[in-house]
């Protein structure tokens, strides 16, 4: 990841932290309100690109079966944004081609979007797309074959926005669950017990981004 100055850097890792520190609890919070899911937690896999020329690694968050047996990956997000950490409000477009990618290793039917926040998480279901998947292996195919930027040609970029606007119309026709918006669970904890944290853990941060405002 690159950051613009020191500030910049501090904030990024301090997301990346949040993130990390959270990820478990997204789980937690899909496998209790959706109970019949087996879920696995993932390591590096990869996946071999259609056209046999490319060779793809992805590490998604868990993968595994849903109640009727068809096959489900899992992407877990805890959003920072501007210190406030509280889920997303829909499935961001510029995340598509990394749920394409955990679809593609795993063969997945769909994937799970999991938004986690410290009061509240929202989860949809995105469905895979295998168009959008060869053309997103075809456009990082050509990247890397025009590492120079400058050296692109137009077909390259214009390939670009229509990804772009692919994912747009993906993000777009997710599903969320019924029940969502649920109250978050903690790995360690039950949802009672994380709803009654909730109060305070947010009001911490505030205080904190009040401090540093100041």
């Amino acid at each position: 990841m690159q950051f613009k100055d020191e500030r910049d850097r501090a904030v990024g890792e301090e997301r990346m932290a949040h993130g990390n520190a959270h990820e478990d609890d997204a789980i937690a919070t899909l496998l209790h309100y959706r109970p019949t899911l087996k879920l696995r937690e993932c390591v590096l896999t990869s996946v071999a690109g259609g056209s046999a020329r490319s060779l793809f690694h992805g590490s998604q968050d868990a993968a595994g079966v849903d109640g009727s047996g068809r096959r489900v990956s899992v992407e877990g997000k805890c959003p920072y944004g501007n210190r406030e950490p509280k889920a997303y409000d829909g499935v961001k477009d510029y995340y598509v081609p990394q749920m394409c990618l955990h679809m593609a290793v795993e063969e997945s039917e769909y994937c799970f979007f999991v938004s986690w926040g410290p009061a509240t998480t929202r989860i949809w279901t995105v469905r895979h797309n295998p168009l959008l998947w060869q053309r997103l292996e075809e456009y990082i195919f050509n990247l890397m074959s025009f590492s120079d930027a400058s050296l692109r040609p137009q077909w390259v970029l214009a390939a670009a926005a229509q990804i772009r606007e692919d994912c747009r119309r993906v993000a777009a026709a997710s599903k969320e669950l019924a029940g969502s918006p649920f109250v978050s669970c903690y790995a360690a904890r039950t949802p009672v017990a994380a709803a009654t944290a909730t109060a305070a853990t947010v009001a911490a941060a505030g205080a904190a981004d009040s401090m540093r405002d100041e």
